[in-house]
C-alpha cells in the first residue's frame, strides 16, 4: 500500500473530509487529495504534519510500520466505515470529548 492509500484510509477511518484534514495541515484541498491519489509524493516534514493531523505515526504511514490494532479498535474501524460522513464527525466529536474528560 503506497502513502496516498493510507493517508485516505486513515483520514476516512476517523470521518474527517479532505477540507478538515488540508485545514490542519495548512494545504489546500486539491493539494491533499494529490497525495492521497499518489500523484504527489511528500517530503518528510508534510508527513510528520499529516501524522500528527490524523493521530498516528509517520512511520505507519509511510509503510515502515505495521500497527497492531486490538479487536475493539478493528469493530470500531468497521462500524465507522458503514456510517456517513456526518455520522463520522459525530462519533470523532464524542471520541474527542471523551478523551477531554480522561485527561
Amino acid at each position: 500500500m503506497r502513502f496516498g492509500e493510507r493517508l485516505k484510509r486513515e483520514r476516512e477511518a476517523r470521518g474527517l473530509t479532505l477540507s478538515e484534514v488540508a485545514r490542519s495541515v495548512g494545504l489546500s484541498e486539491s493539494a491533499v487529495q494529490r497525495y492521497e491519489a499518489g500523484i504527489t509524493e511528500p517530503k518528510a516534514e508534510r508527513v510528520e504534519d499529516f501524522a500528527h493531523a490524523l493521530g498516528v505515526s509517520a512511520a505507519m504511514l509511510m509503510g515502515w510500520e505495521e500497527e497492531k490494532l486490538d479487536e475493539d479498535i478493528r469493530v470500531f474501524a468497521r462500524g465507522m466505515q458503514k456510517l456517513s460522513p456526518e455520522k463520522r464527525r459525530q462519533a470523532m466529536r464524542l471520541i474527542r470529548a471523551l478523551q477531554e474528560e480522561d485527561e
